[in-house]
């Protein structure tokens, strides 16, 4: 489906609730932008993901808040079909108490979706935008205007699309803010607490203040046993015409780990699963589309840049025969989309 706007944004009222993506830098630069524009309004944020479990364990701690006669912003989060009824009851409550809506979003929506939650927003920009992310989407139609917002929206665009930084100093600011988002990826209270600070933080145009830098000293501490575990792990996948690299380990930051599988395996996709919650985050050269794989198991995202949650009940365990397992549900999703035979090697 193409890009789609519904309604008209309304008047701030009340207090501005958020949900946004937590997994990258595109769903923090949304809400720091949020941030910045509402100022004091801004009274909670809540970071999701992609999987039911994520976004569902969101939407119950919003409607825990009982928002009433304020603002709800949603970002970088897309309406998938299999939690449409449980949003719209969400959606229908949170407009009978007075509550306006806001959902601004990038990635691919179904038609049904577009329909069922336009019915209770005041406004929608959704569908997959291959020229836009959602903090793009947050500047253009919120924060146009604010020169740090216009930064965070510029910077959000190359993490998400996958581009290559202008200069070595922008790739390693990207880089070591994007190792701080990974690292904070869970459900823990400590890790929520500090995604806050970090938010903050960024909403101030410090990508080098002092949270960032203490959660990026944490995360470097492990990064070493985690980079030891993508080796012992990797595997490929291979066609006549190209190479599906996949390595699994607890908690790196992605576009690093998906360079070390591409490094070692010459693949032109890349798959690095982070074991603690099953979730696989891939990465592709132009002229490949890895967006088709992550959508053929329950995914979503671009065609450089996407990903997909697996069953938590069917790979609890990252063994050696749960990763063979995994390797195996992924060549067969594989042969099937692209239309060729892959086999492991």
């Amino acid at each position: 489906m193409v890009v789609v706007k519904i309604g008209k944004l309304p008047e701030i009222k009340g207090n501005v609730y958020v949900i946004t993506h937590r997994r990258d830098f595109d769903g923090i630069s949304s809400a720091a932008q949020l941030v910045r524009r509402y100022s004091k309004s801004v009274k909670k944020i809540h970071f999701a993901n992609y999987d039911d479990m994520a976004f569902r364990s969101a939407m119950g701690a919003l409607m825990h808040d009982k928002p009433k006669n304020s603002t709800i912003v949603i970002t970088d989060l897309s309406a998938q079909d299999s939690r449409i009824e449980a949003i719209t009851g969400m959606l229908k409550r949170l407009r009978r108490a007075g509550n306006n809506v806001v959902w601004l979003d990038h990635h691919p929506w179904s038609w049904n979706a577009m329909e069922s939650i336009s019915k209770y927003a005041d406004f929608v920009v959704a569908g997959e935008n291959k020229d836009h992310c959602a903090s793009e989407l947050v500047f253009m139609e919120i924060c146009n205007g604010d020169k740090t917002c216009r930064r965070l929206s510029q910077l959000a665009h190359i993490t998400d699309f996958n581009l290559v930084p202008r200069s070595v100093p922008e790739d390693s600011m990207l880089r070591r803010i994007s190792s701080v988002i990974t690292y904070l990826d869970t459900e823990s209270t400590s890790a929520y607490t500090k995604m806050l600070q970090v938010t903050k933080e960024v909403a101030d145009g410090k990508l080098n203040g002092r949270q960032i830098k203490r959660v990026y000293g944490e995360y470097k501490n492990s990064e070493r046993a985690n980079m030891g575990t993508l080796r012992e792990t990797m595997c490929a996948l291979a066609s006549k015409k190209f190479k599906i690299g996949m390595a699994f380990a607890d908690n790196l930051q992605t576009n690093f780990a998906s360079s070390e599988i591409s490094k070692l395996t010459g693949s032109k996709i890349q798959i690095f699963v982070t074991t603690k919650d099953g979730s696989a985050h891939l990465r592709s050269f132009y002229g490949v589309d890895c967006s088709l794989l992550s959508k053929a198991l329950g995914g979503n995202g671009h065609p450089q840049a996407s990903g997909f949650q697996a069953s938590k009940t069917r790979f609890s365990n990252f063994n050696k025969q749960g990763r063979m397992r995994y390797a195996e549900m992924v060549r067969r999703a594989a042969s099937r989309v692209y239309k060729m035979k892959f086999t492991r090697i």
